[in-house]
């Protein structure tokens, strides 16, 4: 079994980094990869995207889920969480779920599938909405 993870901040026009328990790792963004890279990781336009898959269903009050195959839902999360295309080889099904604050906010986009010899499941998160924020390169 092999589990990843992966941090990646921008501050200003720079990258860090930093690949399971690693040295952060920096980079420098033009500006078109900037604009790029802070509107892949804008949680509306996730959402926006997420709302296009087909089969969405409403779970509970706040949750929304689709299940389906995957090469319906496969575009959306290997946008949303920055996988190659063949991250997937041997899945037949993806499940993708969003969870929106009390506000319509999306706060937590998941996905998770399973082939004969992979197990996949992703998180990414938001919060803080609205509130001042002190940002500080790693």
């Amino acid at each position: 079994m092999h589990n990843a993870s992966r941090l990646f901040d921008i501050v200003g026009n720079h990258t860090y980094t930093r690949a399971n328990n690693g040295c952060w790792v920096a980079g420098t963004l033009t500006a078109k990869a900037r604009a790029s890279d802070e509107r892949a990781a804008a949680p509306y336009v996730s959402l926006a995207r997420f709302d296009k898959l087909p089969g969405v269903r409403r779970v509970s009050a706040g949750c929304y889920t689709v299940t389906g195959p995957f090469a319906k839902t496969s575009p959306f999360v290997r946008y949303e969480f920055g996988l190659a295309p063949n991250a997937f080889e041997g899945t037949n099904t993806l499940t993708v779920a969003v969870t929106l604050d009390s506000g319509g906010r999306p706060v937590r986009f998941t996905a998770s599938g399973r082939s004969a010899s992979n197990v996949f499941a992703a998180t990414e998160t938001s919060a803080h909405y609205n509130k001042p924020v002190t940002i500080t390169a790693p």
